[in-house]
């Protein structure tokens, strides 16, 4: 499910970070941690609101990637630890930002 596209990206959102070869898996992975923290209530076409948690969800994600989620790091004995738990912190604070008084991030029974 793809909710956004390069095009919408740079010149609706402004980014420019992340370059157009990569852009569409880090649509997918972000459109994908959407849906799921919505539990699948996102329908094509979607709001602004959504197509900007989105792009900067695909922000958090290269940015990760190009961290590495590297922790710490010993050079002596060689160790690396990852982490991951501050970039979901990250993306589930993005989607507080921009969907919390939606009603897509409620789980219960309407």
């Amino acid at each position: 499910m793809s909710l956004v596209d390069f095009t919408y990206y740079t010149e609706a959102f402004g980014g420019d970070l992340i370059p157009q070869r990569l852009f569409a898996r880090y649509e997918l992975k972000a459109s994908a941690y959407l849906d799921n923290l919505t539990l699948g209530s996102i329908k094509t076409p979607c709001d602004e609101k959504i197509k900007t948690a989105v792009c900067e969800m695909c922000e958090a994600f290269y940015c990760e990637d190009e961290r590495r989620n590297i922790r710490s790091e010993q050079h002596d004995g060689y160790a690396v630890v990852y982490d991951e738990s501050e970039l979901n912190e990250k993306l589930e604070d993005i989607a507080n930002i921009y969907l919390a008084s939606s009603g897509y991030l409620y789980g219960g029974i309407y």
